[in-house]
């Protein structure tokens, strides 16, 4: 037992109740967004301020040799970032920041979801704009794949989307995608549960125009 909760015992906590409190306190400010003064963990957890300030010690100790520090600051108690791993915590969020999908590639899933398998000319119709260095991307990521070419003259690939984009999307096969409501006066999607939103793909709504028939 250390010196903190024998010091706790004897402040009238016994080692579960002691415990309990630790608990309470950690994931308090696991919780809050801003550091919390002792006082005020006390009077909010309707607990005495001695054995609050003593669970924290405890907890500080525990914490030194993790990736996340209990720090007691100016303003209050609050949990913080090991300094020391710091530079390895940066390139991580880098690196997730740049596998996040652009606006234009989840609009090319999209596309190429609902109408596979569809052709490269195909989407550049339905989007209106050229897509090849989009698709060229999603590839890379191993989410479209070429599914076969089309027999029709100069042969173009025709896509579809893949197991990894079902994966990613929490979908068990493209059945799963939800219905397109279309206007067909208009032409466009009008409502569409679907998201496409930050990599999302099923959480928003998509802006995916009906392709015109070729005349």
């Amino acid at each position: 037992m250390t010196w903190e909760i024998s010091k706790a015992v004897k402040l009238g906590a016994d080692f579960e109740n002691f415990k309990r409190v630790q608990d309470l306190v950690e994931a308090v400010l696991f919780l809050s967004d801003c550091p919390i003064k002792e006082r005020s963990l006390a009077e909010g957890l309707n607990l005495d301020q001695q054995i609050v300030s003593e669970a924290l010690k405890v907890l500080a100790k525990e914490y030194e040799s993790r990736g996340i520090l209990l720090k007691d600051g100016p303003s209050g108690w609050e949990l913080v970032t090991n300094p020391q791993i710091g530079p390895q915590l940066a390139a991580f969020f880098e690196f997730q920041r740049k596998r996040r999908l652009s606006q234009s590639a989840l609009e090319t899933l999209a596309v190429i979801a609902y109408h596979q398998p569809v052709t490269r000319r195909e989407i550049d119709d339905i989007r209106g704009v050229d897509s090849w260095h989009t698709i060229k991307a999603l590839q890379e990521k191993g989410l479209v794949k070429i599914a076969g070419q089309r027999r029709t003259p100069g042969m173009p690939y025709e896509l579809a989307v893949s197991d990894a984009f079902l994966h990613h999307f929490g979908l068990e096969s493209v059945r799963d995608l939800p219905p397109l409501e279309i206007d067909m006066d208009r032409e466009e999607v009008v409502d569409e549960p679907l998201t496409i939103e930050a990599a999302e793909l099923g959480i928003g709504r998509a802006e995916v125009l009906q392709h015109e028939p070729s005349s």
